[in-house]
């Protein structure tokens, strides 16, 4: 992310010091990604959804199909890092990108 300056807390809006302490509490640290993208809270808002969205996804059509479908989006996308980071989700599941569903008649 060198492109986007991170910047520190100190000169961060009252909006974005509020989101930065409650990211903190949750989560117990922050990312040079997140850390970046609290220069603009309507960005780091918006990239925060996509929790949200995992959640409902998740409720639809299960852990592991949501984690396959984001390492195949991520894989084509070209993103090492995003695609590594579900492959690792998906092994450590005991699953890999190329195994094919359980043959119980779910995808899930």
């Amino acid at each position: 992310m060198d492109f986007l300056p991170i910047p520190q807390a100190d000169d961060l809006s009252a909006e974005a010091r509020t989101a930065r302490a409650q990211l903190i509490e949750s989560h117990g640290r922050i990312s040079n990604l997140r850390a970046a993208l609290l220069g603009h809270v309507p960005s780091f808002r918006a990239y925060l959804e996509w929790y949200t969205l995992k959640d409902e996804l998740v409720a639809v059509i299960g852990e592991r199909a949501v984690s396959l479908f984001s390492y195949a989006i991520s894989d084509e996308y070209g993103c090492d890092a995003c695609s590594l980071f579900f492959r690792r989700v998906l092994e450590g599941a005991g699953r890999t990108p190329t195994a094919r569903p359980p043959a119980s008649g779910t995808a899930c």
